[in-house]
């Protein structure tokens, strides 16, 4: 059994923690005080069904596994909804977009496919899979989608109609509403699919992202810093993820519960009286939580600041001095447990007994020694995300949310894939790379630059869009709105200010959508041809 603690230590009091209002404390508990003398609890037997939930032969395809999540219809309304946002810019440019060719499911799909082998085989810029150098060119991508019809589909890529969000000012304002519907498909599909074991884990995960949102968070203990705040439930061995949330600020209500506090009820409401052990850190954790877990049938375990309101006071003042000493409190099935190791643990607990086990070097108590255990789901799970990244970083949040949603839901599909029956079995060496792989290919199928008129211009629409810009009627000086933008010939041609910074300019080319000088850039740009 491993027994390396890695728990949260903590040195001092930290801020005081919110908690439910006293009246919705379990029966049972209002009444007894805490003590020192501990008696062992009663703990439920598990007794659920665990694994895959899915009517997929021992023939399917990793595609198939990947459809139990995230099904065809997902794929279709990507389409639609890209045609259509395609069409809005259109018209509220005023202008037809001659380049652009409307889309369908079978291309989204070959689209998310490279977006997928983009993550197996990384490169710095987008243009070098289609390089013309052979060190660099990925033949697979090249020959699946050209490099222009692939950036016009990213151009125009969108999820849901802009004109259904509601303003800000709106009380049923949706902060995520461009990636909610979504959202909700995948949510509903990872809980289907899979029944997972006991032992659940509940932390917070980080979708990088470093441009503008007033949601956007700060974790410095995290290996991605800034980014998007997503919670998560996942089975603590495999690292499955049942439920998630993104944290868009704190909600507003009458309740006075914390936010940590309300983040794990909602995660684990479609697993009340299951009977099973949630594991989670101190900035969830509150013996009100942990009341109101057991009375939905859970048990919970995690550690806890001494300063929590409802903690026994004498537990507050405890500092202990030598390494392996230890203090039980007791309340009804609480149980707080204060441990020296190299500084001071405290465990708050329903789902533990007072005990102290052997490890090597060492005693630990049980709270503790469980604590390790499986308090490491979603670090597994993100760990799995983080070797195969899907998309490319973008200044549009949303799309950060799309390659997230996307990567989350190949890690649970491996993870049911290979837990599954197959014929034949599985080969040995059979991994996630594999099937990452295989998925890529079967995703993209048939679709090809070379056989599909899709991808590139044909060649009146090409002598069409070229006489355009040639004509120099058809390009406009206008005014960008917001933020200066860089010059584009200027940048080309190694231009500075006397300061050495980049040349800004408030002008772009109407027709162009390039950032230009006002002068002599806007002529000189326009004097060839592409």
């Amino acid at each position: 059994m491993e027994c390396e603690s890695d728990v949260d230590a903590f040195e001092g009091h930290g801020p005081k923690g919110l908690a439910f209002p006293s009246g919705s404390e379990a029966e049972g508990h209002q009444d007894i005080e805490w003590s020192s003398t501990v008696t062992d609890i009663h703990i439920p037997p598990f007794t659920q069904s665990i694994g895959p939930q899915h009517q997929l032969t021992n023939t399917a395809s990793p595609l198939d596994y990947l459809r139990l999540l995230w099904p065809d219809t997902v794929f279709d309304t990507i389409a639609e909804e890209t045609n259509r946002y395609a069409t809005q810019c259109q018209e509220k440019a005023g202008r037809k977009d001659c380049s652009w060719l409307p889309t369908d499911s079978h291309e989204i799909k070959a689209f998310l496919a490279i977006n997928i082998m983009m993550g197996i085989k990384q490169l710095p810029r987008i243009a070098l899979y289609w390089s013309q150098d052979t060190a660099l060119r990925c033949p697979w991508i090249s020959s699946a989608m050209s490099r222009d019809r692939f950036w016009k589909i990213n151009q125009y890529l969108h999820l849901r109609d802009n004109r259904g969000a509601l303003d800000k000012s709106h009380p049923n304002h949706d902060p995520v509403y461009k990636v909610r519907a979504l959202m909700e498909v995948v949510r509903c599909h990872f809980g289907q699919s899979y029944r997972p074991n006991r032992e659940l884990s509940v932390d917070e995960g980080m979708v990088a992202y470093k441009g503008r949102l007033y949601f956007k968070q700060y974790a410095p203990a995290k290996p991605t810093k800034w980014g998007l705040k997503v919670w998560m439930l996942c089975e603590a061995e495999s690292g499955y993820c049942l439920n998630f949330d993104i944290y868009t600020g704190r909600r507003k209500t009458a309740s006075q519960q914390s936010v940590g506090s309300g983040v794990v009820l909602d995660l684990c409401r479609p697993y009340f009286h299951l009977n099973h052990h949630i594991y989670f850190d101190r900035f969830f954790t509150t013996p009100a939580v942990m009341v109101e877990l057991e009375r939905q049938g859970t048990r919970a375990c995690g550690t806890t600041h001494l300063n929590r309101r409802g903690l026994p006071t004498q537990a507050k003042k405890i500092q202990l001095k030598v390494q392996g000493d230890v203090r039980f409190f007791q309340k009804g099935s609480l149980l707080l447990t204060i441990w020296k190791d190299k500084r001071q643990v405290a465990t708050l607990s329903t789902n533990q007994n007072g005990k102290m086990m052997a490890c090597p070097g060492t005693l630990k108590p049980q709270a503790v020694v469980e604590y390790n255990k499986y308090m490491g789901g979603v670090d597994i799970s993100d760990q799995m995300r983080s070797y195969y990244p899907v998309g490319r970083p973008s200044k549009k949040w949303w799309r950060c949310i799309l390659w997230y949603l996307m990567n989350i839901t190949i890690v649970n599909a491996w993870l049911i894939f290979k837990r599954s029956s197959h014929d034949p079995p599985l080969p040995s060496r059979y991994d996630h790379l594999n099937f990452r792989t295989t998925l890529a290919k079967l995703l993209r199928g048939d679709y090809s630059a070379g056989t599909s008129r899709k991808g590139r211009l044909t060649s009146s629409s090409e002598n069409r869009y070229r006489a355009t810009f040639c004509n120099p009627s058809a390009h406009n000086l206008v005014k960008i709105e917001g933020r200066k933008k860089v010059c584009r010939h200027c940048s080309k041609h190694k231009r500075k200010t006397v300061s050495g910074r980049a040349v800004e300019t408030s002008f772009k080319c109407e027709f162009c959508e390039v950032p230009l000088c006002r002068f002599s850039c806007f002529k000189d740009y326009h004097q060839s041809v592409p």
